[in-house]
């Protein structure tokens, strides 16, 4: 989906049984976090997972704590973004099942093993800094508007590119196509083992 959030709500929609989402919210929240709200997976009913959305202090970086299962296997995780000047999207997660590497190569993704919100944030500020990144903010108040418009665009440009394809008129899901499958397959594959063998060290960002 091109944006698989449900509606925000105060309380999680689906068990927090290991304490991650409701630890890692209240740690965001201990470094200046604003907390706009829990929102379900709309994927369908084997997506049992609830995810918190906060914004950091300076509005420039939008973190997505998941708590939940999926077929019954746990998901926790956190993914942290920052939308460059100029374009390009930079996110760092905690756990290797949060990251899709994107084909399109507009959007960078950093591994970091860390059980700490505050390691994940000085992490992801390293590699901006390394990277050169000029951070664009989130306007107060339309954060999730701006969120939904980056992925939307970033699909419309895969689309365009022959990357994906929409499966519905409205442009709410899609699927690779052959050509955009093999490419993800080859860079899941070289990434994921190199990252493996380094334990997220090497590539940093990919």
């Amino acid at each position: 989906m091109v944006w698989p959030y449900g509606v925000l709500q105060e309380l999680p929609q689906f068990p927090d049984t290991t304490g991650y989402g409701a630890r890692t919210v209240a740690a965001a929240r201990g470094l200046g976090f604003h907390f706009l709200g829990w929102a379900p997976d709309l994927k369908g009913p084997i997506y049992k997972v609830s995810y918190g959305f906060l914004v950091s202090p300076t509005g420039n970086q939008l973190a997505i704590v998941a708590s939940g299962t999926i077929l019954n296997m746990k998901l926790a995780g956190t993914w942290l973004y920052t939308v460059a000047t100029d374009g390009r999207v930079f996110y760092s997660t905690d756990n290797q099942a949060c990251i899709a590497i994107d084909i399109s190569r507009q959007w960078k993704t950093q591994l970091v093993r860390t059980s700490t919100f505050d390691r994940l944030v000085s992490r992801h500020e390293d590699l901006m800094q390394a990277k050169g990144v000029i951070p664009r903010c989130f306007n107060n108040g339309r954060v999730l508007e701006e969120f939904r418009q980056f992925r939307a665009d970033h699909y419309q440009h895969m689309a365009r590119a022959g990357q994906i394809e929409f499966t519905d008129v409205e442009a709410t899901r899609w699927r690779y196509t052959i050509r955009g499958a093999l490419k993800l397959s080859f860079l899941n594959y070289t990434i994921g083992m190199v990252r493996g063998f380094t334990h997220g060290r090497f590539p940093r960002c990919a």
